[in-house]
């Protein structure tokens, strides 16, 4: 029969509690002597839980102030690899912005050397014409 301290399970508890209020647990931690049982394992999957989750709440975070020139963490969690994809396509969403602005300055420095925009007939736009 497996036996277990309480104070174990208050661990495993208060790091379950730090996250459903939004805050970032620490990996638990057990004494070295602690015997590999059950709760030794489910301490371990927990942790590596705990440090993808706030591998995943960092990502988020940068993301949300607008910061997307960083390399994301690795994880193999589904949020992870969802918030890496939505990094990626804001990062080309920008680029491609940068890029027809880029070109739509290029076109309005054209227009301006030419004396601005002109109709198909040739009179510029905007022009007073002869006999109105």
């Amino acid at each position: 029969m497996l036996h277990v301290k309480e104070e174990d399970i208050d661990k495993i508890t208060e790091a379950f509690y730090l996250i459903l209020k939004g805050k970032k647990p620490s990996p638990l931690e057990l004494p070295q002597d602690y015997p590999d049982n059950e709760i030794s394992q489910a301490v371990s999957y927990i942790n590596k839980f705990i440090n993808e989750y706030n591998n995943a709440t960092d990502l988020i975070y940068t993301i949300s102030r607008g910061d997307l020139d960083f390399e994301p963490p690795g994880g193999k969690m589904l949020i992870v690899q969802s918030l890496k994809n939505l990094q990626a396509s804001l990062r080309h969403l920008t680029w491609t912005t940068q890029q027809i602005a880029k070109d739509r300055r290029q076109v309005t420095s054209l227009v301006d050397r030419q004396g601005g925009p002109r109709p198909i007939g040739g009179q510029r736009i905007g022009a007073p014409q002869a006999g109105l």
